[in-house]
Parts: structure tokens; sequence; C-alpha cells
């Protein structure tokens, strides 16, 4: 046999052989893969060495599976008085359903912020400032639930949906400093004053 035919023959053996070599993927122990076969969703990976159908024919998707808390950042929003405040929070949620979670949103960690954005919205709007200031375990379970009903067809779990950075108006802050200091100055005004030794005060 000709050398450049058995050369022929090597390079081709060794192509197919990284071809078929480059479907290895690895899963780790808390992910599931997501498969789409020629634009269809295929089987679901369970973690450990994996192989998938090289040259684009399957596409894989790692989806993490612990419980993950995101930041939504802060904005304003109106009370039910109508005080504006600003206000962020924290999600944390986790996936339940690993195909859900990628073919029917494009990125569920960020449409889950833009959720608990629009929860903040609807929820505040509804609760006066001061259920909002004293009252927020109250606003929590509110939060979650709304966050968690509208979640769920994307198999997302929220677990928690916790205030934080509740700001109130300047004018506001004044305000309830100038309050404060008044309560203490009429507290000190209104205390006994203290008898000296002979008994007299």
């Amino acid at each position: 046999m000709e050398p450049g035919i058995i050369a022929a023959i090597v390079g081709g053996s060794c192509a197919l052989v990284a071809v078929l070599l480059s479907g290895l993927r690895v899963v780790r122990e808390y992910q599931r893969g997501v498969i789409l076969r020629l634009g269809r969703h295929g089987p679901t990976l369970d973690p450990g060495l994996r192989y998938i159908l090289p040259l684009g024919i399957d596409r894989l998707t790692r989806v993490d599976l612990r419980s993950a808390p995101l930041d939504v950042p802060a904005h304003e929003v109106i009370t039910h008085d109508g005080v504006p405040v600003v206000v962020g929070a924290t999600v944390t949620l986790q996936v339940l359903n690993p195909l859900l979670a990628v073919t029917r949103v494009v990125d569920y960690r960020q449409a889950t912020v833009q959720l608990v954005q629009a929860a903040l919205r609807d929820v505040v709007a509804a609760t006066a400032l001061r259920e909002l200031l004293l009252d927020q375990e109250a606003m929590r379970e509110a939060l979650a639930q709304f966050v968690d009903a509208r979640a769920e067809p994307w198999g997302i779990r929220v677990t928690s949906v916790d205030l934080r950075d509740v700001v109130l108006p300047d004018a506001m802050q004044r305000a309830m400093a100038r309050q404060a200091e008044l309560r203490g100055g009429q507290t000190t005004a209104s205390a006994p004053s203290e008898p000296n030794a002979d008994g007299r005060q």
C-alpha cells in the first residue's frame, strides 16, 4: 500500500477519533444537563461522564440545581399612602425542573429578578408605609407567594424574598429626626429632678 494512502487513512482515523471524543461531557453532582437535539429537547443528563452527539447535533445546557441568592437592585416604588420609597430585595431560588428552566424562559435568573421587581411594585403599592416598616415578615410572605406562583411554570421554586435597603425620602427622614428630637426634649423636661443630699429638689 502506498505511503500516501496509509497517511490518509491514519489522518482520517485520527480526525474521526477527535470528533467522537469531542462529544464527551462532564455533568457535576449539583447539575443536570439539558440536551437540545436538532432544535428539539432530548434526554436530561444525570451527573457523571456523559456523551452527546458531536458536530452541533446536540446542544448541552448545564443547569445548577443548588439554591442561589440573587440581588434585586433597589428601585423606587410608591406605597399605598402615596409615599415614595426605595426598596431592594434578595431572592433565593432553586431549579426543580431543568428542562422547563431552559425551554420556557430565556434566562431564568434574570427573569426571576424582573419578577421580584414587579412584585415589589404591586405588593408595596397595596401596603401602607407603617406596615412596610413594621411588618416585614408579612411583606416577605406576600412577595414570596407572588413570585413563586409566577415562576412555577419555569420549573423554578422561590424559597424566600427578603427586603433590604428600604430608604425613605430625605424630607421624611429629616421630619422624623426632628420629631424624635422633640420627643426627647419633652421627655427630659417632664422628668422629675433628682433630690439633693439634704432632700431638697
